[in-house]
């Protein structure tokens, strides 16, 4: 949704509702009786506090402040505050589910339509094949974008609705609170484990997000990822050499990596003896979903 559409609208909506404080109100209607009050207000108690997720505030709290950056503010609009919180959500999203995401706030295009901005910036930033979004706010021409690339795109899926509920808060300047509407979109993408093969069914992979013993993280591929390790790393080792990569990236005690091109695994990490050998004559003699479970129950 274009903001320059919507500025006038809301203008429009906001004279309207100046003119109807100044008509006259009607009568308050007679009181009526109210019983038990009390047992009333607990009955009606909203109870949304108790089942909605943690706010981007509260993901936060407690989170060793990064020192990587993943906001990006060109136009100064932002508060220290404001790019502190949301740049460490940011890395949450990256720690519990591999993904490379970003915010920029712009105002100039340099002539090119958002989308096609918004994926040249991210695979500038990222890579080419990279697994992750870029959240674009335009300040040239206020037509937004969330770009999708890699695994996330399917699980992160239409984003429309976020950005027509976000759309007003940025005309009106409210960052944080669009911000609030628009990141959470990454936490459709299942924690714990990141299928960048595309080998496991989405019912897999929500089985085994589920199932994910705490401190430990899965990745499946087809190959290494790009720019994801030293380019010098010798080939027997890359598999390896990888596995630390994400369980630094991650913050786990222990990853496993299963090729499933190349049937082999590699773990990272504290681990019991043994245990790559065996998930990897799993993962010859079965599939990635079989060799994750397997990496669970031994971790547990």
């Amino acid at each position: 949704m274009n903001r320059r559409f919507l500025l006038p609208l809301l203008l429009v909506l906001c004279l309207t509702g100046c003119r109807a404080k100044e008509e006259p109100s009607e009568p308050d209607p007679p009181e009526t009786e109210v019983s038990s009050s009390a047992e009333t207000a607990e009955d009606t108690a909203p109870t949304e506090t108790e089942t909605r997720p943690p706010s981007i505030a509260e993901r936060v709290k407690e989170m060793q402040k990064t020192e990587d950056t993943y906001l990006y503010d060109e136009c100064g609009v932002l508060t220290e505050e404001v790019k502190q919180q949301y740049n460490q959500y940011l890395a949450w999203l990256g720690s519990t589910r591999l993904l490379r995401a970003a915010v920029l706030v712009t105002g100039d295009l340099g002539g090119k339509p958002a989308s096609e901005f918004a994926q040249t910036w991210y695979q500038k930033l990222y890579g080419k094949g990279a697994n992750g979004f870029l959240v674009l706010i335009n300040n040239d021409t206020m037509q937004d974008v969330i770009y999708c690339e890699g695994d996330c795109r399917s699980w992160i899926g239409d984003t429309s609705m976020a950005m027509a509920q976000a759309t007003p808060l940025l005309v009106e300047g409210s960052y944080a609170e669009a911000f609030d509407v628009l990141l959470p979109v990454g936490e459709r993408v299942p924690a714990g484990l990141s299928d960048l093969s595309g080998t496991l069914t989405e019912d897999q992979v929500r089985e085994l997000s589920a199932a994910q013993t705490e401190g430990c993280f899965a990745v499946v591929v087809n190959s290494v990822p790009a720019g994801e390790i030293p380019d010098d790393t010798p080939e027997g080792k890359q598999l390896a050499a990888y596995a630390e990569a994400v369980r630094t990236r991650t913050g786990s005690h222990t990853v496993l990596v299963a090729d499933v091109k190349q049937k082999r695994c590699a773990v990272a990490g504290e681990a019991p003896e043994k245990l790559t050998a065996g998930l990897q004559k799993t993962l010859k003699e079965k599939d990635a979903c079989e060799t994750i479970r397997q990496f669970y129950k031994a971790m547990q």
